[in-house]
């Protein structure tokens, strides 16, 4: 009887707890003295939080050069007009080499008569250096002779020294150029030299 007695009471005070529980967690908190930790951001002059650490942003480059490509059989001496548009990512990436599409034109004499030359290749530069910017670039295209028209294959790269106003650039650069004949080819070695401007921005 005495264990009866004392499961009721232990089982009442359960059940008044459990009722009682919504309410207190219900009862609205005294916050009065809660203080914020003293920490505050602040910019100067207006000035945000860098945005995703985006570099400059690149722009399409004209070059105009001027380059000697020399064989075993002659040697063309000629002037070029280089474009390099940028592709993917516009921002100038560090760590990565940047891609851009290159179209080029090459206008010549060599062994005596006028040649011409049409290239579209693809370049790749690496932004690392704030003082230069070395690239590596292959092209394909055509060789026009008198009389003929012969497929051309080259690949090199070289430097871009930004001037003072960062905008301008000389360009140096260094191309292995092979000439494929009719049934035959001539490995050749150009070097050129010009200065290049940000066009379209």
């Amino acid at each position: 009887m005495k264990f009866t007695t004392i499961l009721r009471t232990t089982l009442g005070a359960a059940l008044t707890l459990a009722l009682a529980a919504p309410a207190f967690a219900q009862t609205p908190q005294d916050d009065s003295s809660f203080t914020p930790p003293p920490f505050r951001v602040t910019f100067e002059d207006g000035a945000r939080p860098p945005m995703g650490g985006a570099g400059d942003m690149r722009m399409t480059d004209l070059s105009v050069k001027f380059s000697l490509e020399h064989f075993t059989s002659d040697t063309l001496k000629a002037g070029e007009a280089n474009v390099c548009v940028p592709v993917g990512d516009k921002k100038r990436q560090k760590g990565i080499m940047n891609p851009c599409i290159v179209g080029e034109v090459d206008f010549g004499r060599g062994d005596g008569s006028n040649v011409l030359q049409f290239f579209g290749g693809v370049r790749f530069e690496d932004a690392d250096n704030a003082k230069m910017t070395f690239f590596a670039e292959v092209d394909g295209g055509e060789t026009h002779f008198p009389g003929e028209n012969d497929f051309t294959l080259k690949f090199g790269g070289g430097v871009l020294f930004p001037l003072q106003n960062k905008k301008m650039k000389v360009t140096v650069q260094f191309f292995i150029p092979i000439i494929f004949f009719t049934g035959a080819s001539e490995t050749g070695i150009q070097i050129g030299a010009g200065i290049t401007l940000p066009i379209g921005g």
